[in-house]
């Protein structure tokens, strides 16, 4: 139900399982929480879906090859969560609930700068 704090920080070799209609690895997290920096520098995650995450904490992901994440829940974030938290979200599509807030293609996070992604489709 819980993946703690830097539980996956620097595993490279993480990637999940292949997708091979979409060409990508897919990883899918059941767990309700996530600790800060779980899956950061995991640089083989290309797409990650939370099925069940309520809360992103900072540094969630901070990696460079994440081309489609997937909150299926609506989220709130922690204090700490900045851009950084997401990765290179300028390449990554978010699949988002119809009920999360944003605006375009902008993810509304706490009082920092806005987080823009590529796309951010809703999903149910």
């Amino acid at each position: 139900t819980s993946i703690g704090a830097d539980a996956f920080n620097g595993c490279t070799a993480l990637k999940g399982a292949e997708n091979k209609i979409k060409g990508i690895y897919e990883l899918v997290v059941n767990a309700a929480t996530v600790g800060a920096n779980a899956f950061k520098g995991c640089t083989n995650i290309q797409y990650i879906k939370f099925a069940n995450l309520e809360k992103v904490e900072a540094g969630l992901l901070n990696t460079t090859n994440i081309t489609e994440l997937k909150f299926a829940k609506v989220v709130t974030f922690a204090n700490g969560v900045d851009d950084a938290t997401f990765g290179n979200h300028e390449n990554t599509t978010l699949f988002i609930d119809p009920a999360q807030a944003y605006v375009a293609n902008t993810l509304k996070v706490n009082n920092i700068d806005p987080v823009v992604f590529k796309t951010i489709v809703e999903e149910e």
